[in-house]
């Protein structure tokens, strides 16, 4: 029997942004916002984000009429550079009330891992799991280095505004290590699936508040306080 946590409990772990937080980096933003608060914001990271999965031959991993809309996000952060263009981010989840709400469930569909998937995320449902997808980064930038770190840097804020002890996500062989360093561990219940095609091993990973100080790199933690610090609801900048 699949668990299910209350709507009413749901609305407990996630208020709504009032409004848009940043934190500025030297070369870029990372602007924190509803879709619905930051509109045009929010369809030129997903837009971008079409583009960039179709340049990586996996445009169907991101479903892109399913998740345009901004309806299932609970919120959004995008890397503005600059010049005022968006050049990665990623989206995270309504905290999630069942194992059947992950999006990870369909991409273990068919596999033998698919039982083993469900019952990870039953165990933590209780704590609270928020699931963070359509990362990307523009790979021709020439910040695409430092903007894949900040996003292995932004586990702790998603999970302090969403109110969770999990932070789950799932990711392609090449982006594990990157990942790991934030604090992310590689699930060893859960075998691999070949998603979104057989190109792909795709893995679960698992950032847990209560440990995420000793799993990330020490460099990377002293990094991920410094961020935490530096978040403010003032536009520092121009900003799209």
């Amino acid at each position: 029997m699949l668990h299910a946590i209350p709507v009413s409990e749901l609305a407990r772990r996630v208020q709504p942004l009032s409004g848009t937080l940043y934190l500025s980096q030297p070369e870029f933003d990372v602007v924190v916002a509803h879709p619905l608060a930051r509109w045009s914001l929010w369809k030129d990271y997903i837009d971008g984000a079409r583009k960039a999965y179709t340049r990586h031959g996996c445009k169907a991993a991101l479903d892109y009429r399913a998740v345009a809309g901004g309806e299932g996000t609970a919120v959004f952060f995008a890397v503005v550079d600059r010049s005022g263009q968006v050049v990665g981010g990623l989206r995270v989840q309504q905290p999630l009330g069942s194992a059947a709400a992950s999006h990870a469930v369909e991409e273990w569909a068919g596999q033998d891992g698919q039982i083993d998937l469900v019952n990870a995320i039953e165990a933590r449902l209780s704590e609270g799991i928020a699931e963070v997808k359509t990362a990307w980064v523009d790979e021709r930038s020439p910040l695409a280095m430092e903007i894949a770190a900040q996003l292995a840097r932004l586990a702790l804020p998603i999970m302090n505004y969403c109110g969770v002890r999990y932070m789950m996500a799932t990711a392609a062989e090449h982006v594990l290590k990157r990942w790991e360093s934030g604090g992310g561990r590689v699930s060893t219940d859960v075998s691999p699936t070949p998603y979104p095609t057989k190109r792909y091993t795709t893995r679960l990973m698992w950032w847990d508040s209560q440990t995420i100080a000793a799993d990330a790199d020490p460099q990377v933690w002293c990094e991920i306080e410094d961020d935490m610090s530096r978040f403010t609801p003032r536009r520092r900048r121009s900003l799209a």
